[in-house]
């Protein structure tokens, strides 16, 4: 309905496709699957972590805050970090696994009553890639925000902060000529997206873990994905018949000493 009613009235000179498609708001979501273990999830300064291996080769954590200290051993140690995998991994001295980031120039632009859409722009070359892919958000104070991605990102990686502003501008006012941005609020970020470097540094096809000794490092490689990688987390926490353990202590020790995480921002908010 929101496609329709922004694209009513207008005469379009190409082709207008609805897909079936869906658009996950990524803020409620972190919530939604954090929800019934908020208890268990810390906030820890990666400089107070530290791993050291046992006579059988497994890994376990040490965690000190302040004069607190504490080791957890693990049946099974999962990384999933996304771009701090890198950190982790180079701080195990893992040999066998290795990452990768492709970054982005990501646009946003918001204002009041700007109205909502979810629009791939594919252009005329039909590329894998849409030239601009837009979705709508809210922020904190209830405007309309337009986050733009796609090749406008890829290639917009590298230039300065005014100039991939002024292409999304030039781009927004070419495709979307009956709205007018002349009053939006306008800005860009670089952001990486991380992933396994398994295939000469291009994108995997799938969700992707490895593992080495006791540690699983998982990249779910997009979020449309992360389905995916769950269940091969889970297959192979029972191909090697690992199970969940009572964590009340350790939970119990670091609920004293550290902050419990809380859900990040947007670049927007």
């Amino acid at each position: 309905m929101t496609i329709r009613i922004f694209f009513s009235g207008i005469n379009i000179d190409g082709s207008l496709y609805r897909l079936p498609d869906f658009v996950i708001d990524t803020a409620a979501l972190l919530e939604k699957l954090a929800e019934p273990v908020w208890p268990r999830i810390f906030q820890i300064d990666e400089n107070n972590i530290d791993f050291s291996k046992n006579d059988s080769s497994n890994y376990s954590v040490c965690i000190q805050l302040d004069e607190s200290r504490i080791d957890i051993s693990a049946a099974q140690i999962i990384f999933c970090a996304g771009e701090g995998n890198a950190a982790l991994i180079e701080q195990t001295a893992i040999q066998t696994i290795d990452t990768q980031v492709r970054p982005l120039h990501m646009v946003y632009m918001k204002k009041q009553n700007l109205p909502r859409m979810f629009v791939h722009y594919v252009g005329d070359d039909f590329s894998l890639t849409p030239k601009v892919t837009i979705t709508s958000h809210q922020d904190k104070q209830g405007q309309t925000v337009w986050y733009m991605g796609g090749d406008l990102a890829e290639e917009g990686v590298g230039k300065a902060k005014e100039e991939q502003i002024e292409i999304a501008q030039e781009l927004v006012r070419r495709l979307f000529p009956w709205i007018d941005t002349s009053d939006g609020e306008w800005n860009s970020f670089v952001i990486n997206r991380a992933e396994a470097n398994i295939n000469n540094n291009y994108r995997p096809d799938d969700a992707f873990i490895a593992t080495e000794s006791n540690i699983m490092v998982a990249w779910p490689t997009k979020l449309t994905l992360t389905p995916s990688l769950a269940d091969k987390v889970l297959d192979t926490l029972q191909s090697k018949s690992v199970s969940a353990a009572d964590s009340g202590e350790a939970q119990s020790m670091l609920a004293d000493v550290a902050k419990v995480a809380e859900t990040a921002n947007a670049y927007w908010d």
